[in-house]
Order: structure tokens, then C-alpha cells, then sequence
């Protein structure tokens, strides 16, 4: 498959930049703390060390200077990891426990807002207090709450129905629970883990453009424990989150944008959370293809393929069939249902 080079595009068909709102810094590790300075002012921060094997590094806002690993099932670090006073500026200093020496890593990064908003608990419809950062226009929010040990709602922000939730127990050992609005409220996933969508009881209705619903479960709302949720909704020419189905022949899927970001998970069977950038493949052969992967839930380097199967457009991405031959369980294998998130 040959693809003409392409001009990335930065501004959404709804108007929206972009890189306002997401960021994706290289850097290279150094012997003591390290800054990252970003083009955004972000609410979390996604590290993965690109050339060694490491865990993911998940930082927000909303905890501080404590992080969590989305390649495990350890709750949040008893340690910091960076100076929490940075949160609200583009620069964040790291721990020099964090990063060292002869190391190269990928930072992505999420705005969401600047200041938390708390939403009081309601007993109509049973919602229970939350801490909320949305980034409405960018279709993202970060909620943090108690569980209640017991069915409940809780307040998102974002004002539509979120198509993608990703949620962890941030108190104890635990999955971390993943909601698609392909599989619905019975279904579920695990983002430390490349099991395929299974029968949940972590939720207990579909979320709603107000509320994620939840049972009393230990991925989302035991008694006394603290929670962390993610959420995002598809927004015209910046953000889309939706599925495709393997089929004989190239994959062909237009989103309205051209992709900087993309992550790629068989809901079908057992396939890693594969992740391509177009920051992490500006030397590599084919102009368009992204033939560097890193998963979201083990803690592998950085992996090349001889052939990409990942190639961004101007309106989408495609799935080369001549490399994946139908059967590549992780990104194109016939009849599995995927789903994806593309950020512009």
C-alpha cells in the first residue's frame, strides 16, 4: 500500500484546535527531575517509557502528585512522583525516581479544566456527590468520587452520553473497568488486561448525558472506596470513538480528521490495547504508516513492525489488509468487532 504524504490537520471541521486541548511530548530522560513543558495545561498526563520496559505512568489532576499504572491493578502509588503545585501550569517537573539516564519516553496529555466543580449528592435517582474537571468542547472529563455500596449515579459533566469510560478503584487492587457504548451496560472490559468484552456487573444502566450509572461493584462503587473515571464523548473533526468490524480486504475507516492519536482494542477476543501516534513515527519508511505500537495494558518497549498495519488519512484511518492478512487478532481479524479512539 503506498499513501502520498499528508499535511497533519489541526483544526476540527466544528472549529475546534486541536492542540488545545491534546498533547504529545517526546522526551529524553535525565539524571535527576525533569520538566515536561506543554503546549496545553493538562489534567492528565500518560507516560510510557518508549525504549525499555516499564509501567505506564498515569498522572491527574485530581490526585496529586500520585500516580496510577493502567498496565496493573495497583492502586494509587503511596509515594509522589512529580510537584503537585504544577497542576493548573503547561510545565510539570517529574521525580528523578521517576526517569533516568539512556531513557526516551512518549507523554501524552488531556485537558480537561482548570477547576474542579463538586456536584452535591441528589436523593432523586440516588447520585452521590462527585469532583468533576470537564472539557466539554474537547468531549473529556475526569470524575472522582466515593462509592456508596450500593446502585448510584454519578455526575460526568460532560452533557451528552459518554461513548467510552475508563474507570479505576483508586484505594485498593483492582481492574480497571472500561464502558463502550459498543458493548453497553453488560458488558465491559479491562484496561489492565487484553480479555475480550465479558458479562459485567459494574454498571447498571447505560450512562446518560448527566450520569454514569453503577452498581456495587469493586471496579466502581464499594462503600467508603475512591474512584477515578475518564470519560469521553466524539466531537465533530477533533475526537471520535467508534468500532469496525474485520473484514476481507483493506479497512477503510473516515472520521472527518486526520488522526494524531489513535488507540485500537478487539472487543471480540483476546487482543492488546494497541496504540499508534504520528509523533512517534516521523523517520519511519512510509510516510504515513505508523509501524511503532505500545499497549496500554502490559508494560512492553516500544515494538516496530516490519509493515505497518496502521496508516492515518486526511478523513480517517485504514487497516492494510496485505499486512494483517485478515487474521491480526489485535487490529483486524474477520468478523471481531473493534473499537476505537482517534484524537486529531
Amino acid at each position: 500500500m503506498a499513501l502520498g504524504k499528508k499535511k497533519i490537520q489541526m483544526q476540527g471541521a466544528a472549529g475546534i484546535t486541536a492542540t488545545d486541548h491534546f498533547d504529545i511530548k517526546i522526551e529524553d530522560g535525565i539524571s535527576g527531575s525533569h520538566t515536561i513543558d506543554f503546549d496545553i495545561v493538562p489534567d492528565w498526563v500518560w507516560i510510557k517509557f518508549r525504549n525499555k520496559t516499564s509501567n505506564h505512568y498515569l498522572f491527574t489532576s485530581m490526585t496529586g502528585d500520585k500516580l496510577l499504572n493502567s498496565n496493573s491493578d495497583a492502586d494509587l502509588s503511596s509515594v509522589g512522583f512529580m510537584d503537585e503545585n504544577d497542576w493548573g501550569s503547561s510545565s510539570i517537573t517529574f521525580d528523578n525516581n521517576l526517569f533516568g539516564t539512556n531513557s526516551n519516553y512518549v507523554a501524552w496529555a488531556w485537558k480537561a479544566a482548570n477547576t474542579t466543580t463538586t456536584i452535591a449528592a441528589n436523593t432523586v435517582g440516588n447520585t452521590i456527590a462527585s469532583d468533576v474537571r470537564v472539557n466539554q468542547a474537547a468531549g473529556f472529563s475526569i470524575v472522582k468520587y466515593s462509592g456508596a455500596g450500593a446502585t448510584a449515579s454519578v455526575a460526568h459533566g460532560l452533557g451528552v452520553v459518554p461513548e467510552l469510560i475508563i474507570i479505576k478503584n483508586t484505594n485498593d487492587a483492582g481492574n480497571w473497568g472500561v464502558y463502550t457504548s459498543v458493548g453497553g451496560a453488560q458488558q465491559k472490559m479491562l484496561l489492565n488486561s487484553n480479555i475480550a468484552q465479558h458479562t459485567s456487573t459494574t454498571w447498571l444502566n447505560a450512562p446518560t448525558s448527566s450520569v454514569i450509572n453503577i452498581q456495587n461493584d469493586g471496579d466502581s462503587g464499594l462503600s467508603g472506596r475512591d474512584y477515578i473515571a475518564y470519560c469521553f464523548h466524539s466531537v465533530t473533526g477533533y475526537q471520535s470513538i467508534g468500532s469496525y468490524t474485520g473484514v476481507t480486504g483493506d479497512i477503510e475507516k473516515d472520521i472527518g480528521f486526520r488522526p494524531r492519536f489513535i488507540m485500537i482494542k478487539n472487543t471480540s477476543d483476546s487482543g492488546n490495547w494497541e496504540v499508534h501516534d504520528s509523533v512517534r513515527h516521523s523517520t519511519i519508511n512510509t510516510e504515513n504508516g505508523l509501524s511503532k505500537r505500545l499497549r496500554w495494558n502490559d508494560n512492553s518497549q516500544e515494538a516496530p513492525f516490519n509493515n505497518t498495519p496502521v496508516f492515518f488519512r486526511d478523513e480517517g484511518f485504514t487497516l492494510d489488509s496485505s499486512v494483517t492478512n485478515n487474521t491480526y487478532i489485535d487490529y483486524d481479524k474477520n468478523d471481531d468487532i473493534f473499537i476505537y479512539l482517534a484524537i486529531a
